[in-house]
């Protein structure tokens, strides 16, 4: 499986519980219209493409299954559609 997460760290807590840090990354594109090429007829798209990053702290239970939480998380907060 691709993921569009990564983790970075994780600490062992106390009461039975884990400390993860992980990385979501995904890739924004816009497009703002066509544009004029300057040749009559033609024109191209006008695209914007930006990568935004997001790293965050979560605290699981020990036994947690670490991948599919912070799935469930990112998918949740809108980052994997």
């Amino acid at each position: 499986m691709i993921k569009p997460f990564e983790v970075l760290s994780t600490i062992d807590e106390d009461g039975g519980y884990i400390g993860v840090v992980y990385k979501l990354t995904k890739v924004v594109v816009s497009v703002n219209g066509m544009q004029a090429s300057g040749t009559p007829g033609e024109y191209w798209e006008n695209t914007q493409r930006k990568e935004e990053t997001l790293t965050a702290y979560v605290r699981l239970p020990a036994d947690a299954d670490v991948d599919k939480e912070v799935f469930t998380i990112a998918k949740k907060d809108g980052w994997i559609q």
